[in-house]
């Protein structure tokens, strides 16, 4: 996931357990840029996903 702050900065996550209420879709290509990646939509923050299980962060 991408800071604020630096848009090219990232994190990396492995899921543990399965997420309800997730949404993917097709990254588009736009402002030169390839695209054609998985965008993920949660209605959790990453931060309480972490907290409680269901993600790890993989460093």
């Amino acid at each position: 996931m991408p800071y604020r702050d630096n848009l090219w900065a990232y994190h990396k996550y492995a899921v543990v357990k399965d997420i309800n209420n997730v949404t993917t879709s097709t990254i588009e290509s736009t402002f030169n840029m390839l695209g054609m990646g998985i965008q993920i939509e949660m209605q959790a923050l990453i931060k309480r996903l972490v907290k409680v299980g269901y993600l790890r962060e993989i460093l």
